[in-house]
């Protein structure tokens, strides 16, 4: 994967950028690499917690790193070491949602009205992701914080809302309400329907009309 000055480059321009699954990956790869050598082990390991930190003083307010080396060393499993550093990354990343949320005002309207146009499409996580130029891990912790709820419990909630509607006009089928907020599956819809709602599609449109009545 290159040598270890174009590992630890790289290491600071996927997180620069947030892109946190990538940068996870490769400290796990890098952490794995220095216990494989068994070579000043807590040293190297201590040596990245310090790039982390000073890559993420850039952007947030983070606690110095110097109290984790006495921290490491009273550590002596190399696995232990490894999931340490994997732990303060997280911190890390933890730290720059929290900011993000805090400061970055355009992001969620902007999720907000392309889940009111594309519920209806089948969209996953890593398309929303893709809409605001953010990493799929990333914008699922940044959104979990910003609206209290994953972003699948929030497009469940748009798609269930609309299908209420459309259930109590009279003339339209649960099957087709199924396909026009955006489940291919007519019977998985109905048990999303009545997970959420404590009734079926059929049954709720019977009531719904009737009060129409």
């Amino acid at each position: 994967m290159g040598s270890q000055n174009t590992q630890e480059k790289l290491l600071c321009e996927h997180l620069e950028q947030k892109q946190f699954d990538e940068t996870h990956l490769l400290l796990e790869h890098m952490l794995n690499a220095i216990i494989d050598e068994n070579n000043r082990t807590a040293i190297r390991i201590y040596e990245l917690i310090v790039i982390l930190n000073r890559k993420a003083l850039e952007k947030v307010s983070v606690p110095p790193c110097y109290p984790l080396w006495e921290r490491l060393l009273a550590i002596s499993d190399d696995e232990d070491q490894k999931q340490f550093a994997l732990h303060y990354l997280q911190k890390i990343i933890d730290r720059l949602i929290t900011d993000e949320v805090a400061y970055n005002q355009t992001w969620p309207q902007d999720i907000i009205d392309y889940i009111k146009v594309e519920y209806k499409n089948n969209i996953t996580l890593e398309d929303a992701a893709r809409r605001v130029g953010f990493s799929t891990y990333y914008f699922s912790r940044l959104f979990k914080q910003k609206f209290d709820k994953s972003f699948i419990e929030y497009l469940t909630q748009m798609r269930l809302q609309n299908a209420k509607q459309l259930l109590s006009t009279p003339g339209v089928s649960v099957k087709n309400v199924c396909y026009s907020v955006g489940y291919s599956e007519p019977n998985y819809f109905a048990r999303v329907f009545k997970r959420e709602t404590g009734m079926s599609p059929s049954k709720f449109q019977k009531k719904a009309l009737k009060l129409e009545e």
